[in-house]
């Protein structure tokens, strides 16, 4: 039987730090749209499904995902291990394909290379977060869904709930993991939209390069223009590292 690929975007309107992000403009799109624009560039059979939540609040990412014929799957707002297991299920996904909502600039082309790495590797797991060195904002992880199936069963932990993968690194013994790294750091760039600045660095990109530029490219702008100065410190990966404190507690 084939095996079915998707791309699953977590995505909600109810962030603490900067409430309706996805509906935010990147000059003339959304943030939502401005991702699904670059990740349906990719031009495969590879589909596209938005896992967004039950909560009333998110209506109106329903009703994007309706106006623009994207499959959706609404379920727990917290429980995102839940929601991906689901919506894989639902859609009878073999292999999941996770980006965030909030990386805009997502370039496509890597996710063609982490999926070539990933089928040639036969991984359970696949990621270029595991090592920073891409910038933050180009995060990919891909992974089966006999894997996230074992993870949804078995997560005992708040946070690996809240962070879908974190059982996977967790127990790296029952899984077979793959790494995608670059020689040359980039982790210090970031592309990702967590606080209002993160909006005003990401309209500046696209205001230089337009919507269709590459990763490197945005990325090389960023240094340039030492746009590190406007959003340079915020933390990286906040809401995982605070997750991880409150299970401590």
């Amino acid at each position: 039987m084939e095996n079915k690929a998707a791309i699953i975007i977590q995505a909600r309107t109810g962030s603490s730090r900067l409430p309706n992000k996805v509906f935010r403009q990147i000059s003339s799109k959304t943030m939502i749209d401005l991702v699904i624009t670059r990740l349906r560039s990719l031009e495969t059979e590879i589909g596209i499904i938005i896992a967004t939540t039950i909560d009333p609040k998110d209506d109106n990412l329903f009703q994007f995902c309706k106006d623009n014929r994207i499959d959706c799957y609404r379920g727990s707002e917290n429980n995102v291990l839940e929601r991906y297991f689901e919506a894989a299920k639902e859609y009878q996904i073999d292999t999941i394909i996770r980006i965030t909502s909030d990386c805009p600039l997502i370039d496509p082309s890597l996710i063609r290379i982490a999926l070539n790495m990933f089928s040639k590797g036969d991984f359970d797991y696949l990621s270029n977060t595991i090592r920073e060195t891409f910038p933050d904002g180009q995060d990919i992880e891909i992974f089966k869904f006999k894997a996230l199936k074992k993870a949804y069963f078995e997560a005992q932990k708040d946070y690996e709930k809240e962070h879908v993968t974190q059982f996977f690194l967790n127990n790296s013994d029952k899984f077979k993991i793959g790494e995608y790294n670059l020689l040359e750091s980039y982790k210090n760039v970031r592309l990702t939209v967590d606080e209002e600045i993160d909006i005003v660095v990401i309209n500046k990109l696209v205001d230089e390069l337009g919507f269709f530029a590459s990763w490197i490219d945005y990325s090389k702008m960023y240094i340039e223009k030492e746009f590190n100065i406007i959003n340079g410190e915020i933390v990286r990966n906040e809401g995982l590292l605070k997750s991880k404190q409150n299970e401590k507690k």
